[in-house]
């Protein structure tokens, strides 16, 4: 079935629902996007959250740290300082070996050091021992030809020949040489304070290093490789601090294996020693996404649960959109025809009659009545009627035009509407669709049947002030043709 279906001029109720599903979807979109650019700044933020937390952390374990190896070294140069001044009162070699001050000193140190003494030839003797053979020659030694000669000085690391065990030489020559003895030797053991450095080290992947003033490297902790005792990281050193300037904590690449890391680098305060603190940048990370997926995690499911909402309110609306198209439908189209009701044709009528008058454009108006159709009706019975009135409602919509309004006026009355047509046209259109009608045969039991039409025609006037005088006079004009034999277009008013 062919019919000219019209909606509403101010626009269907389906178009209203189908537009607020559009602007549900678009809000649906522009909030995702809006929470996961949230997201993405709140991810950024605890980034930065979590690396300002790493560097307040690695600020306070580096001022830990360099306050005891301040400690340390103060305590072995005043240890130094001091048995300067007291071994010019032994008067032989044997009372070194003897002297409680020695022993008292490296019991208080933990034992993280060990005490030598090295005489004119370059001979080690153990000063905490009761033996007074020599251990081992150390005229070879870099500390035994490039001593100071007045002030402490601490070497690069080196094997010891004693213990087989890395050491740190600090030496500090004798004011005025007595028994032979050329200077006093402290080991610092390399292990013991790498021991101590691995209890303060950032976890898991943290590093500390400790260096000469020069860049000359004395221990590192965890890993470190005694390859890399006494290297001069100098220029390393410089690098980092290029671009630095006055940070005390940065990010950078580290000297020892290039991999990402947050560096805390300071030297120590009265001694010629650095102290390199290091967390590790996948240890930041770590966290960090820790606490990101969380994010993400809690992110996705408040974008899953808006997304069933969504779809579950866009599917409402659908629903609503059927339900009011149906009842837009009941509400406008004649059930039996397919075409207008009354109502809505005379609501389209009002708005088109004020528009053609606004801007002077010609409005055109047909009436059909099917000739005979009570006889048709009582002959053949109102299914026949029917089924001829759905018949009649075809043929003539299959020549009207998509602005053209077709209703049912009642019974067998139709009107059509033709926005921007003059009398003279609409007149023409009603010869032709009068002459389709009277052409029609439909079949039945008995055989064929025929059937036709009167129309009346007219158009708008400037005298007319409401729909109804166009109406009126169509339907005289409709009754005149009616009255001059039917099936035929009444004259023009």
């Amino acid at each position: 079935m062919k019919v000219k279906v019209v909606g509403s001029i101010k626009g269907t109720d389906e178009q209203a629902e189908h537009k607020i599903a559009r602007r549900v979807k678009w809000l649906i979109a522009f909030f995702l996007i809006c929470l996961w650019g949230m997201m993405a700044l709140r991810g950024v933020v605890l980034y930065h959250a979590h690396r300002d937390s790493s560097a307040q952390l690695l600020r306070q374990m580096s001022a830990a740290i360099e306050d005891q190896t301040r400690n340390q070294f103060r305590l072995v140069e005043m240890f130094l300082m001091a048995a300067d001044k007291g071994l010019v009162q032994a008067t032989e070699l044997n009372e070194l070996f003897s002297n409680s001050f020695f022993q008292k000193f490296r019991k208080e140190t933990g034992l993280f050091i060990d005490i030598y003494a090295v005489d004119l030839e370059g001979r080690l003797y153990n000063i905490t021992s009761a033996e007074q053979e020599a251990l081992t020659f150390v005229h070879d030694r870099e500390y035994f030809d490039r001593f100071p000669t007045t002030n402490i000085r601490i070497f690069p690391p080196v094997k010891s020949r004693v213990s087989d065990n890395w050491i740190i030489p600090i030496i500090l020559p004798l004011s005025s040489p007595h028994n032979k003895i050329r200077m006093l030797l402290i080991a610092l053991k390399v292990d013991a304070l790498a021991d101590l450095y691995e209890q303060q080290r950032p976890k898991p992947n943290g590093s500390v290093a400790l260096f000469r003033d020069d860049g000359i490297l004395l221990m590192q902790t965890p890993g470190g490789h005694t390859k890399a005792f006494g290297k001069n990281y100098s220029k390393n050193i410089e690098k980092l601090f290029q671009d630095q300037k006055d940070a005390t904590v940065f990010l950078s690449n580290s000297i020892f294996d290039n991999t990402a890391q947050l560096t805390s680098y300071k030297p120590l305060k009265a001694f010629p020693l650095s102290i390199m603190v290091s967390v590790a940048h996948r240890d930041i990370m770590e966290k960090f996404w820790k606490d990101l997926g969380v994010l993400i995690a809690w992110t996705v499911i408040a974008t899953a649960t808006i997304l069933l909402t969504g779809k579950q309110h866009i599917r409402l609306l659908a629903e609503q959109t059927i339900l009011n198209s149906e009842i837009f439908r009941i509400a406008t189209i004649d059930a039996l025809t397919g075409v207008l009701n009354r109502r809505r044709f005379i609501e389209i009528m009002e708005h088109e009659f004020s528009r053609s008058r606004r801007y002077g454009n010609p409005l055109s108006l047909l009436m059909f009545d099917l000739d005979y159709f009570k006889q048709v009706n009582d002959t053949y019975g109102h299914q026949m009627g029917d089924k001829i009135l759905v018949a009649f409602a075809n043929t003539v919509a299959e020549n009207l035009r998509t602005v053209d309004f077709f209703a049912r006026f009642g019974g067998e009355e139709f009107v059509v509407l033709l926005p921007q047509t003059p009398i003279g046209a609409a007149k023409l259109l009603a010869e032709r669709i009068c002459k389709k009608i009277g052409q029609m045969q439909i079949s039945v039991e008995q055989g064929k049947i025929s059937f036709s039409t009167s129309i009346g025609v007219a158009a708008i006037q400037p005298t007319d002030m409401k729909p109804e005088e166009m109406i009126h006079r169509a339907d005289k004009s409709l009754y005149e043709a009616k009255s001059n034999g039917r099936n035929q277009v009444g004259p023009l008013d």
